[in-house]
């Protein structure tokens, strides 16, 4: 079931490079894209290798400087190679590449313990420097990470005295010493997780206790770089939200009723378009998550995941006109895809960049990469 009208003249005839193969193991091992970023002609993928069933496992990165026609070799992120890690959320901005990821801490009262940890490196060459994030909570996961102008903020769920906070922390580039945490609210471990992204003069937070709530932030210039937080707005029912911003322009999606919709602000949002439904689901039989958004000028491009009897039937769903009409696609990877979105760009032209898994059907599963010609 689909629900989606949308204009021809929204449709962008897309041409893709040769997909290129960035890490391929045999199926005993589980392969899942976690985060792709870009800026410029640098980019960063990244995934999650693991034995079968296991929630944590080993995070690996491959750098690309040439919007993505060839790639180096792979490197993993760990502060300890004795420790699994998961969630891997991943920026790119002033020169380097960012990546934020929680990380098995475990104590005999605390098995399940984790920590939230940052890497840095630059452009093309380098190695990974290592800080530590989070706070002292008992445990802390699903974190994003949004690079601007200077800035680094990092925002994730932490179990503090027996209940889940939405937790923000941000730091100067040039310093790499992040704040103490601001505690935004309460959301629930499944479903409720933050998601941020920022622009040059505003932060974006969105997290659900049930219902979506955006936390907005005007941020200052250098010297002082200040943090100036606005009210929490309510942007209705729902759980699983991606926020994604641009300019003036910041759209957030969000799960409910086991299908995916969008709001949209147009004016940093101070106001937002009634909610839109952009994949029909049912909640008894399959449901379309919101998973990776990327936004570039007037296009936004939204990866969705299917569950249940829609079970790795993946959607693209698309505008190129600010997020008036949107254009739904399945996805052309096999089975799980788990895609990743970004935009690069060569002479200023923005070209969509993709990784998603593939499983060959032959004993062997794929993180596999291509982009916009």
């Amino acid at each position: 079931m689909l629900a989606v009208v949308s204009l021809a003249t929204n449709v962008v005839a897309a041409f893709w490079t040769p997909t290129l193969t960035l890490r391929q193991l045999p199926q005993a091992n589980d392969l899942w894209p976690e985060d792709l970023s870009a800026k410029g002609v640098n980019i960063l993928a990244g995934w999650k290798q693991e034995p079968a069933d296991s929630a944590f496992g080993e995070l690996w990165v491959r750098e690309s400087t040439d919007s993505g026609g060839a790639f180096a070799v792979a490197e993993r992120l760990a502060v300890d190679p004795t420790k699994s890690a998961r969630d891997l959320s991943i920026d790119s901005g002033g020169g380097s590449h960012w990546a934020v990821w929680s990380e098995k801490r475990p104590t005999a009262a605390f098995p399940a313990r984790a920590r939230i940890f940052l890497g840095a490196k630059l452009y093309g060459g380098g190695f990974w420097d290592y800080v530590p994030v989070s706070i002292n909570a008992d445990i802390a996961r699903h974190p994003t990470i949004a690079h601007t102008a200077g800035r680094l903020f990092v925002s994730y769920q932490a179990r503090v005295g027996g209940a889940f906070r939405v937790i923000v922390q941000n730091a100067r580039t040039d310093e790499g010493v992040f704040s103490g945490p601001t505690n935004l609210g309460s959301a629930p471990w499944a479903n409720g997780a933050p998601h941020l992204d920022a622009t040059n003069t505003r932060l974006y937070v969105a997290w659900s206790d049930g219902r979506i709530r955006l936390k907005r932030a005007t941020l200052g210039g250098a010297p002082a770089h200040d943090v100036s937080w606005l009210a929490t707005q309510d942007l209705g029912e729902g759980s699983s939200p991606v926020v994604v911003a641009g300019a003036d322009r910041v759209a957030v999606f969000y799960h409910r009723d086991g299908g995916t919709w969008v709001r949209v602000s147009q004016n940093g949002g101070a106001t937002f378009s009634a909610a839109k439904q952009l994949l029909d689901g049912d909640p008894k039989v399959f449901v379309y998550v919101p998973e990776n958004a990327a936004m570039s000028g007037p296009r936004i491009v939204l990866s969705a995941f299917g569950g249940g009897d829609a079970f790795g039937n993946q959607k693209r769903v698309s505008s190129n006109d600010g997020g008036l009409t949107w254009t739904v696609q399945t996805s052309n990877a096999n089975f799980l895809d788990d895609r990743q979105e970004a935009f690069t760009s060569e002479a200023g032209t923005p070209k969509l960049a993709e990784i998603w898994f593939a499983d060959l059907f032959e004993d062997m599963n794929r993180i596999v990469f291509h982009r916009e010609e």
